[in-house]
This record gives C-alpha cells, sequence and structure tokens, in this order.
C-alpha cells in the first residue's frame, strides 16, 4: 500500500509536470488592446468633430486638391485645398444642432466608421494608388487624433466600414456640396 501511494504521488508529480512544461511555465495574462472608439461618447462633446477627406490623385502642385468635410455638435464645414501644403482654396460652413449631429453619427456608426482593419507593417495611406485618391476618416477630441483610418480604391486600407456609404453621409452634411467643391483646375499657359 505504501509503494502504491507514493507511485500515484509520483505519478501525479509527473502529470503536474507536463501539464505545467507545455503552459510554459506562466500563467497567461490578457494584455488589454486599444480601446474602441464609441462614437456617441462624443455627442455631447463640443471639442470633437469627425472628419473625412479625399486626397487627390500625386500631381503637379497646382492641379492637386484635398477635401475635408468635419461635423461637429455646432457646425459643419467643407475646405478644399490646393497644392501639397493645404492651402485653403475654398471653404464654407453652416451650423449644426445636437440632434442632426446625434442622428449623423448613429448613421456613422451603422456604416461602420470606426470599424479598423489590420494592415502589414509598412503599408500606409502615402505609398498606395498614387494615380488615385485616398480617403482618410478621423475623430478629433481637443486637437487629437482619437482615431485615424484611411482607404483607397486600389489598396486595402485600414478602414473596415462602407467607404460608399461613409462617404454619402458626410457629402450629404454640405448643402450643394458638388456645387461647392467643383473648383476648375488651374490652367497654365
Amino acid at each position: 500500500m505504501k509503494y502504491l501511494l507514493i507511485s500515484l504521488g509520483v505519478l501525479l508529480l509527473i502529470i503536474f509536470g507536463i501539464v505545467i512544461f507545455n503552459r510554459g511555465g506562466t500563467k497567461t495574462v490578457n494584455t488589454p488592446g486599444k480601446k474602441p472608439v464609441v462614437l456617441m461618447d462624443y455627442l455631447n462633446n463640443n471639442n470633437a468633430t469627425v472628419q473625412f477627406s479625399v486626397e487627390g490623385p500625386i500631381n503637379a502642385i497646382e492641379n492637386h486638391r484635398t477635401t475635408l468635410i468635419t461635423v461637429g455638435p455646432t457646425s459643419r464645414n467643407v475646405t478644399v485645398f490646393t497644392g501639397y501644403q493645404g492651402q485653403s482654396l475654398v471653404s464654407k460652413t453652416y451650423p449644426n444642432d445636437t440632434n442632426s449631429y446625434s442622428a449623423f453619427l448613429a448613421a456613422l456608426n451603422r456604416a461602420g466608421f470606426t470599424r479598423d482593419r489590420k494592415l502589414a507593417n509598412g503599408v500606409n495611406s502615402e505609398s498606395v494608388c498614387p494615380t488615385g485618391s485616398r480617403n482618410h476618416y478621423l475623430l478629433v477630441d481637443n486637437g487629437k487624433d482619437q482615431m485615424n483610418l484611411w482607404s483607397a480604391p486600389c489598396a486595402s486600407g485600414s478602414f473596415g466600414g462602407s467607404v460608399g456609404l461613409t462617404t454619402t453621409l458626410f457629402q450629404a452634411q454640405i448643402p450643394n456640396y458638388g456645387n461647392v467643391v467643383n473648383i476648375p483646375q488651374s490652367t497654365t499657359n
């Protein structure tokens, strides 16, 4: 009986050792990931805005355009920039209110505005689609990016939401959007 108990104890130690060895001998610790962005948390924050921009193809300074739409709880703005230094060509601002902003944030949420996608190292918006456009999706609070994602028609970007729906939602925030941003390219003689 004594040898049976000793054998059983040795067997339990061996099994315990195998279990510990297979687990790496340490406890698994869950590291907290990036906190997900919740758009509705920014509804009553007058210092927070959502932004959408379309940067045109890599071309001559005179022809390069970027359109930025910024929507906050009290205002909506569209600005068209020319060149690569961000010189404002046209800018229009419209008032906004809490009900409109709430509906807009809910629609953006439905479109997956905060959904991100993991990318391979070295892939960024500046290195893709040199002859096409690149879209940028931002949530800015007190001048600090809380979210900064991008998409491009020729490559999968970090934005995991619906590009078409998000684009439509932002453009619909600007009255006569097409007329406001339809600025002829500069010409040289």
